[in-house]
């Protein structure tokens, strides 16, 4: 860690050169068909769709203006991987960090990005972001270590596609008609949103390809024939250089790699993305559905991943499986000549990937002590004809009071988990502390789990059937990668290590990156040393007039009004801030990726702090902007 005065010049500079970013998002529905097989209605940001791509650069403030015209379904974002340090608020969690945004109402998501990196976001409302409510969110770093190491960049998103919307999909899923818990199966694999992506490339240059998975549950293996991978970044930290022929990425992981072109020739490449169809139980119907009365033969299809060598037989990318509407591969393409065929993909023996857990931190940050653990073991459960997802027995069922302000406002009774509710899953982390986190998978699937808010260090994770942790761990490396999703196979575990510190004091998400797992409540919160945020803590009061326009108690303990009998809080008066709104100024040009539509005004404010940091207001032991 650098000393505090360190910290103090680093802030200063990001200050010194922050720019405020504006974004204006209009959420409403539109007509989509990336697949070219069914129209159907999609979440798109001012009537277009794919949505914008936020850009930013390290230390800008990035504003984003949010008005939901979709008339029949809350919403939020969520900044996928953005830690949000002193801003815990603008996470973006409905029941979490604030209340959602209902129908007709507006929403201001305000704060600096002080991270470089790769990032998205997407809702994060009961499984809505798979209908289309997903975008990349990239962060420059013009001091980067790699900055000056490739000559372009460009996004590759990674997704699965459904044709029928989640609200139709998620009570099927959730419903004694599917006993098994199966998860539905999409109709396309998709990249950038499409199914023909063309980049064009000239020889003897070098790419650096930003690379994310937005898709609600599904795995890719990922390769360009032809080419090697270098990896420089994981999910927003700098890597060692590490040299591959493909990636295996989890939906919610991203990776940064650079791709150095052929020095002669004219032929075109394929980019290969193939579903890992290891995370499907069964193939579904055309709908996406998959029924609990299908054949046993459907079992079969299943290409089955050697638990040895995590190598999986896989045809051609052209190869479809014999279920209808089903593409669970998809390929774009290197185009080196305009004039030139596009080959389709050689097909494959075995799929080949690299461990991520032997990356290693640029910063070479060290591994941390560990002065607590915290052990979570993944079951599947039916209770009532349905299957749920569970944490230590406990399936998550989200609070009437944003877990957040329940921490701001019930006194010392904020750290004890009861407080939180019963189905909230709540763990109260101590101040300046280093807590290491065990996750024992003793499900029959592999999960991506994800956390809000830190990277974790990958201490140990165990191959797929090797069981749960039995308290050693052979061969720590002083020098472990930090990700904010981490892989878990079946039947294995892994080890985990984040500190919470001061700068860090806030309310955090770990949890199932698969989106059906999280509908079934594989969700877990963390509470970093409430007594100490409710001296410090500082919460805008938009989010209050957004809980107040639906009803929503903003005080006391989950199930509201409760509070603590030594808390002197009382219920705020809603304080009405102007919105400092910029000129209008000229977009820089940032990296190509295809998409329209990111109208962002980006205006150079003066070096003065509360341009970069809204100023606050006090009242009560709560804080409001």
């Amino acid at each position: 860690m650098a000393p505090p005065h360190l910290h103090l010049i680093l802030l200063l500079v990001s200050i010194a050169h922050c720019a405020l970013v504006q974004y204006n998002f209009n959420i409403t529905w539109v007509i989509a068909n990336p697949d070219g097989q069914f129209p159907r209605r999609t979440i798109g940001i001012n009537g277009q769709w794919p949505l914008p791509t936020i850009n930013v650069f390290v230390g800008d403030r990035l504003v984003v203006n949010v008005h939901n015209d979709l008339g029949n379904q809350s919403t939020t974002i969520h900044f996928h991987g953005i830690l949000q340090n002193g801003t815990s608020y603008m996470d973006g969690v409905p029941g979490v960090t604030q209340c959602a945004i209902m129908p007709g109402m507006n929403f201001t998501y305000d704060f600096v990005v002080d991270q470089p990196g790769t990032y998205w976001y997407h809702s994060h409302v009961k499984g809505q972001y798979p209908d289309g409510l997903r975008g990349p969110l990239i962060v420059h770093d013009p001091d980067g270590p790699y900055a000056h190491e490739y000559d372009q960049q460009f996004v590759l998103t990674l997704s699965d596609w459904y044709h029928e919307q989640m609200s139709v999909l998620s009570s099927q899923f959730l419903s004694p008609g599917n006993p098994d818990g199966i998860v539905p199966v999409p109709q396309a694999a998709l990249m950038n949103d499409s199914r023909d992506v063309k980049i064009p490339v000239q020889r003897d240059k070098v790419y650096r390809f930003r690379i994310i998975n937005i898709a609600a549950a599904a795995g890719f293996y990922v390769w360009i024939e032809g080419h090697s991978l270098e990896i420089i970044e994981v999910d927003g930290v700098y890597t060692e250089r590490a040299e591959t022929e493909g990636i295996y990425i989890t939906s919610g992981q991203r990776y940064s790699v650079l791709v150095r072109t052929r020095s002669n020739g004219t032929a075109n490449f394929a980019i290969v993305g193939a579903i890992d169809q290891m995370l499907y139980s069964a193939m579904g119907h055309r709908v996406g559905m998959p029924s609990s009365t299908m054949a046993t033969e459907s079992m079969s299809m299943m290409r089955k991943r050697n638990p040895a060598t995590g190598a999986m037989p896989t045809p051609s990318a052209t190869e479809t499986p014999s279920v209808s509407g089903v593409n669970l591969n998809v390929t774009g393409w290197l185009v080196y000549d305009e004039s030139q065929s596009l080959p389709q993909p050689t097909p494959l023996s075995a799929f080949k990937t690299f461990d991520d857990t032997t990356l290693s931190p640029l910063d070479k940050s060290p591994l941390l002590p560990a002065d607590h653990t915290i052990t979570l073991n993944v079951t599947m459960a039916m209770h009532s004809g349905v299957t749920y997802s569970f944490f230590n027995g406990i399936s998550y069922v989200p609070p009437q009071v944003p877990t957040l302000y329940t921490a701001l406002t019930t006194g010392s009774n904020a750290t004890l988990p009861g407080t939180y509710g019963n189905t909230t899953n709540t763990f109260i982390l101590s101040y300046n502390s280093n807590i290491q986190l065990v996750i024992n998978n003793l499900d029959t699937d592999s999960h991506p789990f994800h956390k809000h808010g830190s990277h974790m260090q990958v201490v140990a994770r165990s191959p797929g059937e090797s069981g749960p942790y039995n308290g050693t761990i052979s061969s720590a490396t002083p020098h472990p990668i930090r990700r904010d999703t981490i892989l878990v196979e079946a039947n294995s575990h892994v080890v985990l290590r984040f500190p919470a510190m001061l700068m860090r004091l806030r309310v955090w998400l770990l949890h199932c990156h698969n989106e059906w797992h999280v509908l079934s409540g594989l969700v877990a919160t963390f509470v970093e040393a409430p007594d100490e945020m409710q001296k410090k803590f500082v919460v805008p009061s938009v989010q209050l007039e957004v809980c107040e326009a639906q009803g929503t108690p903003v005080t006391g303990s989950a199930v509201g009004g409760v509070k603590s009998s030594d808390s002197t809080v009382e219920k705020p008066s809603v304080l009405n801030r102007p919105v400092r709104r910029p000129s209008p100024a000229v977009r820089p040009r940032f990296l190509q990726d295809g998409r329209d539509g990111a109208k962002a005004v980006r205006l150079r404010p003066s070096s003065r702090r509360t341009e970069c940091r809204p100023s606050s207001t006090v009242i009560g032991r709560l804080q409001y902007i």
